[in-house]
């Protein structure tokens, strides 16, 4: 490992595509990193018309599985701004952003059921619109507290909720 340079992702990155947006979590004994993928016609995903979600575990954070691909939508369907949260059972989520529905929305997955989507997915009502959806769990059984970024272009501001779930 280096301690000072920045070194790629060994076996994630697509020579054929662009990866964007990382979210790395220690998940139990292992590392599980989750990103953005989406061709190259345009070059941020957000202008994209089509990103899906991938993750990849590794032990060390030195030499990763294979990449996996949660998102299989078929179609102009964008996945952004992935995260992974604990919740209070100690078992893994992935979030993020998803336009499977039409308007774009947050859509959690549990980790363990990433080979079972789109079914296993489910949308978080208790989120508002916006976008880099973040939850955390709170001391509180069922409580969890919910930050994102909202508002109109140029005057975006940071919004949290605690929600029971």
């Amino acid at each position: 490992a280096s301690w000072s340079a920045a070194v790629p992702v060994a076996g994630i990155n697509s020579a054929a595509a662009n990866d964007h947006l990382p979210f790395v979590a220690r998940t139990g004994s292992q590392f599980t990193l989750a990103w953005v993928r989406y061709d190259t016609s345009e070059a941020i995903p957000w202008l994209n018309k089509k990103s899906d979600l991938f993750y990849a575990t590794s032990a060390d954070g030195l030499t990763w599985g294979a990449p996996t691909k949660v998102t299989t939508d078929v179609g102009n369907i964008v996945n952004l701004y992935p995260e992974l949260y604990e919740n209070q059972s100690g078992q893994w989520a992935f979030l993020w952003l998803g336009t499977r529905l039409g308007d774009p929305k947050p859509f959690e997955l549990a980790v363990t059921s990433a080979g079972q989507y789109p079914q296993a997915a489910a949308e978080n009502t208790q989120l508002s619109p916006g976008y880099s959806h973040r939850v955390v769990a709170t001391v509180t059984p069922g409580v969890y507290l919910g930050a994102w970024v909202q508002g109109p272009e140029g005057a975006q501001d940071i919004y949290y909720r605690f929600f029971r779930k």
